[in-house]
């Protein structure tokens, strides 16, 4: 698996690097949340635009993305 980068965030996200928010994505993408998120009730995350930040659950994250939990910090 390989990150996307910086310059081409948009162009997969439909949002600037730093703003794609955690659900609710422009276009159809597959969710990986790496495993230590699910470690916390709540996590913020892009709010759509790169000044703004949305707090969510982090299993609600997982259900609306119908997301994978990997390990991949470590």
């Amino acid at each position: 698996m390989n990150l996307v980068r910086f310059n081409d965030a948009v162009k997969y996200s439909g949002y600037l690097p730093g703003a794609t928010p955690p659900i609710c994505h422009k276009n159809n993408m597959i969710v990986v949340v790496d495993a230590e998120v699910m470690k916390f009730t709540t996590v913020f995350g892009g709010g759509g635009v790169r000044d703004k930040l949305i707090e969510l659950n982090s299993q609600d994250i997982v259900s609306l993305n119908k997301a994978i939990i990997a390990d991949i910090t470590n």
